[in-house]
């Protein structure tokens, strides 16, 4: 028998160390008078025993963060597992992990609040949470040759293909990334079947499935599509660039916006498509109405207050002349209610315009028209890196903050104090570095969210304040106001001096309208404009009617009439919101009962307007809502008024109160 004398030793010394640690373990506690003994014969464990007691002290250590899980693979359909991918916790940083031979990752530590990931070509967000462990399943990783930077995808009238996705980068400097496979598909066509293709011939993407077209800013060709199987735009990734490089974010699709019928006239930039949807040529003006519709990019929902998120559309001289270069003057507009679009997650918002006459002769004309978004909204997780710095430091800093397709770059960190409660007061600095095309007006920034518009005028080097804690991220609030420099253009081919929109348009194509304040919803036409007052608010239609000589719009105006007493009566509330006598003579002798929609409603024409108007009042509550058509002449009826009567109608009947 062979005797590992070395081993036999380690051994020994093991067995004497824990018997001097029984040795001076007391058979009591010591007392106030008693004095613990010290070992006198203390061992010092090997090296290979110290280190596996601070491996087990290492395992039962409490992890401050939470632990995220996922698994990258490939995406052009197969799903392959990617192995190697470096991930970093910045653009450019130091790689905190790696995926390996199963395309499987890990990330400890993280914070609890939402992280974004960049790997060399893309990047996903781990959105906010209180789990300690998250598990993020399969994450799409496209399959590039060539390092996806402007420089190597430059500016092309030829979109780049890859694996998951369809890379468009405009000659006018647009970038967008589409997803390859079609907005909708029937049910018994793969999602393989229906990858879109460029079709180099007509300049178009094409779905093999059903025929149906985008153009290379991805918009819906009605025209061209012959199935519709889709009435969308593209579905498009979010893309930011940092540092020349470009990232698709694969976990935020956005819904491409709807196209029901073929414009008149169209034109897009940035996210932002502008569309001409009634157009009426009479001898005493011209009237236009845009619809512009703000793609889920820019993140607008103007249900949000406060402050308002809208859009301004700025005018200038000669934004509209015909074919032989001749100009109109401009005689007015109104901008209707901006309207989220739940079904994209996008905006929109319609706008009246009108300019003088045309020329007889005129057979063309060419509209030119501006737009700026205002108070784009946006939140940035905010950490600066003070731990090398102290009070009274300046240091250059890289931090693109996103707002859409404009970005706002803060390049250098100024520590001006630190407060009493340990917080840190930072003076910020701040440059414009949108794409060429967009510019900057305002911004707003701060780590309070505002409560009225605050954007202040916007040049580069704009400095901020803030107070930010000393080792927790901040959360910065941005609003801005973007400018679209390029105008959009907006050609309309003159085929009739008649209108050719219709009065009552296809109840299919109608918009919703919900209206919290008023606590009721309704469907509207989609070339109307929505404008809020005081206890109500007003539709106005592109077409007009003379009146007395003077040409106003045809508009329905809903009305919120409360009851100044429990039991007050239709007939009380009219007396007392009119002060007619021949209104209150005549108002119950003409008054007519009907039923619209299972609800009783009452109808009238006798309260004055300008024009007269026709009046349907609804009960509800401890109010009534009153429903108005103008102008409207029971003797001398308007031209097309026995039209407008019937939309009014139509309207009654898609009126929701909330507790229906």
């Amino acid at each position: 028998m062979v005797i590992d004398r070395e081993r036999l030793l380690l051994c020994f010394i093991v067995l004497l160390q824990l018997t001097a640690c029984q040795a001076n373990i007391p058979s009591s506690p010591p007392t106030a008078t008693e004095t613990a003994v010290p070992p006198n014969n203390t061992v010092e464990a090997p090296p290979s025993i110290a280190f596996e007691q601070a491996r087990v002290v290492e395992q039962e250590t409490v992890q401050a963060g939470r632990t995220v899980n996922g698994r990258i693979v490939t995406g052009d359909g197969s799903q392959q597992p990617v192995p190697a991918v470096q991930l970093r916790l910045e653009p450019g940083g130091e790689s905190v992990t790696e995926t390996v031979g199963d395309g499987r990752f890990t990330l400890r530590d993280l914070p609890f609040t939402a992280v974004t990931v960049f790997a060399d070509h893309f990047q996903f967000t781990i959105p906010a949470g209180e789990e300690p462990t998250l598990d993020l399943g399969d994450i799409e990783y496209p399959l590039i040759d060539r390092p996806l930077t402007l420089e190597n995808y430059p500016p092309s009238e030829t979109p780049y293909r890859f694996g998951s996705f369809w890379l468009v980068h405009t000659p006018e400097g647009q970038l967008m990334a589409f997803s390859s496979v079609s907005p909708e598909y029937k049910d018994s066509v793969s999602v393989e079947e229906c990858q879109f293709v460029w079709a180099e011939v007509n300049r178009r993407f094409t779905d093999p499935c059903s025929g149906d077209e985008w153009e290379l800013n991805g918009r819906l060709n009605l025209e061209h599509s012959g199935e519709l199987w889709s009435n969308r735009n593209l579905d498009q990734y979010h893309l930011s660039v940092m540092d020349g490089q470009i990232f698709v974010q694969f976990d935020r699709l956005y819904r491409g916006l709807p196209v029901n019928e073929l414009p008149l006239a169209s034109d897009s930039q940035f996210g932002v498509t502008m569309t001409v949807t009634t157009a009426d040529f009479s001898p005493t003006a011209t009237n236009l109405t845009t619809l512009t519709q703000v793609d889920p990019l820019w993140g607008m929902n103007p249900t949000t207050f406060p402050p308002q998120q809208a859009l301004t559309y700025p005018t200038f001289p000669d934004s509209f002349f015909d074919n032989q270069q001749r100009t109109y003057a401009p005689e007015g507009g109104q901008g209707g209610l901006a309207v989220f679009d739940p079904g994209s997650g996008g905006m929109q918002q319609n706008y009246h315009l009108q300019w003088a006459p045309l020329a007889a002769d005129a057979q063309m004309v060419t509209i030119t028209l501006t737009i700026n978004l205002r108070e784009v909204p946006r939140e940035v997780t905010f950490q600066p890196d003070l731990a090398d710095h102290q009070e009274g430091d300046v240091w250059p800093v890289d931090m693109p903050l996103e707002i859409g397709h404009a970005v706002a770059r803060m390049t250098q960190l100024e520590w001006l104090k630190t407060v009493d409660d340990g917080r840190i007061r930072l003076r910020l600095t701040v440059e414009d570095d949108s794409p060429e095309g967009i510019g900057l007006q305002c911004l707003y920034l701060s780590t309070t969210i505002p409560e009225i518009p605050a954007c202040t005028n916007f040049s580069n080097n704009q400095e901020y304040v803030v107070i930010v804690p000393a080792e927790e991220p901040a959360m910065l609030h941005l609003r801005a106001g973007v400018e679209l420099l390029r105008p959009f253009t907006l050609v309309l081919h003159i085929n009739s001096r008649e209108s050719t929109t219709p009065v009552v348009p296809d109840l299919d194509a109608w918009s919703s309208y919900d209206d919290p304040e008023l606590d009721l919803a309704f469907r509207y036409p989609p070339n109307w404009t929505i404008t809020k007052r005081d206890n109500g608010l007003t539709l106005t239609a592109p077409q007009t009617a003379v009146v007395e000589s003077e040409t106003v719009p045809w508009t329905i105006w809903v009305s919120e009439r409360p009851k100044f007493a429990e039991d007050a009566s239709l007939f009380d509330v009219i007396v007392n919101e009119y002060h007619f006598p021949n209104v209150i003579e005549q108002f119950e002798a003409t008054l007519t009962e009907e039923t619209i929609n299972g609800r009783t409603a009452y109808r009238s024409t006798i309260i004055p307007a300008i024009g007269g108007q026709q009046t349907v009042f609804f009960e509800d509550g401890d109010r009534f809502i009153e429903v108005t058509l103008r102008p409207f002449d029971r003797e001398q009826p308007h031209e097309n008024q026995e039209a407008f009567a019937e939309l009014l109608t139509t309207f009654l009947e898609t009126i929701v109160f909330s507790e229906e």
